[in-house]
C-alpha cells in the first residue's frame, strides 16, 4: 500500500498545481489498483494519420523553437508529446483525450515509484488507445485522474 504521494517534476510546459485533494485521489486510485486497460495505436493508425499528425508537431515545434518559447529539448521531443498527440487526434478524429499518470509495472516490486503525466485518447468504440511508444501498454499501468493534463510528475513510496 502506498502512503505518501508528492510532486516530483515539472515537464517543460506544465502548467497549474496539484492540489493535495488530487493527491488523495491519486493515492486512492493507485491503491485500489484501478488500472486502466489501453491498446497500443496499431501500425495502420500509425502509417496513416499519426504519421500526419507528428509532421504537423514537428512543424509547430520549429516555430515554437523560433519563437524562443520551448528549448532544444522540447523542440526534439514534441512530436512525441502524449498530450500534443491526443489533441491532434481529438481535433482529426474527434477522440476523446483521457488525462491521467503511467508508470512501470515492474516499478510495483519497488518502494518508490514515478508516475508520470501521460494523455490518451478514447476512439470511437470506447477502446483506450496510447499514442506513444514511450509507454506501452505490457510494460505500463494507466491511471486516469483530471490533473494528469498539467504536466507534473508525481512520486509514491510504501
Amino acid at each position: 500500500m502506498y502512503v505518501n504521494i508528492e510532486h516530483y517534476n515539472s515537464n517543460e510546459g506544465s502548467s497549474g498545481e496539484i492540489t493535495e485533494k488530487d493527491l488523495s485521489e491519486i493515492l486512492d486510485i493507485l491503491n485500489s489498483e484501478k488500472y486502466m486497460q489501453r491498446e497500443a495505436a496499431s501500425q495502420e493508425l500509425d502509417d496513416s494519420i499519426l504519421q500526419e499528425i507528428r509532421s504537423e508537431l514537428e512543424n509547430q515545434a520549429d516555430e515554437l523553437f523560433s519563437q524562443g518559447n520551448i528549448s532544444a529539448l522540447g523542440k526534439l521531443i514534441y512530436p512525441q508529446n502524449c498530450h500534443s498527440l491526443a489533441k491532434k487526434m481529438q481535433e482529426k478524429r474527434g477522440w476523446t483525450s483521457v488525462f491521467g499518470y503511467v508508470f512501470y509495472k515492474e516499478d510495483l516490486a519497488k518502494t518508490q515509484i514515478v508516475l508520470y503525466s501521460h494523455s490518451i485518447t478514447r476512439d470511437e468504440y470506447g477502446t483506450l488507445v496510447e499514442l506513444t511508444i514511450r509507454f506501452p501498454p505490457d510494460s505500463c499501468h494507466f491511471i486516469e485522474h483530471e490533473s494528469g493534463q498539467r504536466g507534473i510528475d508525481l512520486r509514491a513510496w510504501r
